[in-house]
């Protein structure tokens, strides 16, 4: 059988009655509802191919069924326009039990083995525009088949075989017009391909470019069905059945997306709380919590008082105390959120760049606890005179001590008068 893909027909042709052991020579139409007989057959092989079960293949460039070959070794070629039989060859490479296909690529029908006494191991091309058939001498082929299944994958350009006689064979091979290549060895146990067999019917899926093979014979009568096709990441499933045809494996992080395509490998993609593209994973997660800064912000788990888009817990400081390094000789400030540390001149309490009384009043106040004018840090200047004592340790020689007394107070009012202990200056 063929489809003719023009007309939109299924053409049968012959075959063998085995209640009455009869070849038949009939043709017969399938046209999607109904089997409609177009003609009654010849059986002088006149006006019709003569009764026989050959190879039958539609060549889509020329519109015509081609049949070939057939039970014993018959060598004649015969086509079919959908009214009429035409005979257009008697010297082909007489033959039966040999497999056909048509090369839509090159607009060539395909014959590999078949039985002529022997059995075969050539390759014919059959050429329907002068009407000739051409031996093909590549410098590898299938070996002796006769009953193999063949297939042609138009979306790659390649003619596929299957199994056959003698032995039964399971091994696979391409044909690409200019030399055979063996694609798989076979598997005797029918894991990772069909076991061998002889008499598979194989036909190509052009929706989903995969090669379907069913049935034959071989230890059994086997009814699994098989599909060959591309396997581009070797994992073991046919692209068309890969949900991620380029990976192996498939999918690392479990997210649902291949790998090929992740944004954030190792992380979820579809997790992305603040729906900005990015997932969850890939965010800048600074405490780390699981949730993304943006999220802490946003789910208001989190502060930012400075307002530079980074929760508080991160920043290297929020206010200017958060930046106090013990260090007498430097007003330490909070810029954005990053902590600086400005030289200043000892006793210079408000950081004004001057010794005045206002500095006086600022320990003042600190003295009585207010610090709405000066921090704590900056009022206490005055200490054990001993670096090593500051935590981490000053450079300046003096290092605060925690308390506001008396003596800041003294050392306020000796800067005044232009002494320096700790600053050099």
């Amino acid at each position: 059988m063929g489809y003719d893909s023009i007309r939109g027909v299924t053409v049968l042709f012959g075959g063998r009655d085995h209640e009455i052991e009869s070849d038949l020579g009939d043709t017969w139409e399938w046209n999607g509802n109904a089997w409609v007989l177009r003609h009654g057959g010849d059986p002088g092989g006149i006006t019709a191919p003569s009764p026989r079960g050959g190879a039958l293949v539609y060549d889509s460039a020329r519109g015509v069924s081609v049949l070939f070959g057939g039970f014993f070794a018959l060598n004649d070629t015969w086509e079919w326009d959908g009214s009429t039989w035409t005979l257009r060859d008697s010297n082909g490479p007489g033959r039966h039990s040999h497999r056909m296909v048509y090369d839509s690529v090159r607009n060539l029908t395909v014959l590999f083995g078949g039985y002529d006494g022997s059995i075969k191991s050539d390759t014919f091309e059959w050429n329907g525009g002068p009407g000739t058939w051409t031996k093909q001498f590549p410098t590898l082929n299938p070996g002796q088949r006769q009953y193999h299944a063949m297939a042609y994958d138009s979306a790659r350009g390649k003619t596929i075989l299957f199994g056959g006689g003698p032995g039964p064979t399971g091994d696979t091979w391409e044909w690409d017009g200019i030399n055979w290549m063996l694609t798989h060895p076979g598997d005797p146990n029918g894991i990772n391909g069909p076991s061998p067999r002889t008499g598979a019917a194989a036909a190509y899926d052009s929706a989903r470019q995969v090669t379907v093979l069913f049935g034959g014979y071989g230890a059994s009568y086997p009814v699994d069905t098989w599909e060959y096709g591309i396997d581009t990441d070797c994992d073991g499933k046919l692209d068309v059945n890969d949900p991620c045809p380029l990976d192996n494996p498939d999918d690392s992080d479990g997210d649902g997306v291949c790998d090929s395509d992740d944004v954030c490998p190792g992380f979820d993609d579809n997790l992305d709380c603040d729906s900005d593209g990015t997932p969850d994973g890939c965010e800048v997660d600074c405490q780390p919590n699981g949730t993304p800064d943006d999220c802490d912000l946003i789910n208001q788990t989190s502060q930012d008082l400075n307002g530079n888009g980074v929760p508080d817990e991160c920043d290297e400081c929020v206010t200017d105390a958060d930046c106090h390094d013990d260090d007498v000789c430097t007003r330490d400030v909070c810029q954005v959120d990053t902590c600086v540390f400005e030289p200043k001149r000892y006793g210079d309490i408000d950081g004004n760049g001057f010794i005045t009384l206002a500095d006086l009043f600022c320990v003042l106040d600190g003295f009585a606890g207010d610090f709405s004018n000066c921090s704590f840090e900056d009022d206490d200047i005055h200490g054990t005179g001993n670096p090593i004592a500051c935590v981490p340790p000053a450079v300046s020689p003096c290092c605060p001590n925690g308390v506001i007394g008396l003596a800041d107070l003294f050392a306020v009012l000796d800067a005044f008068a232009g002494e320096d202990p700790c600053c050099g200056g």
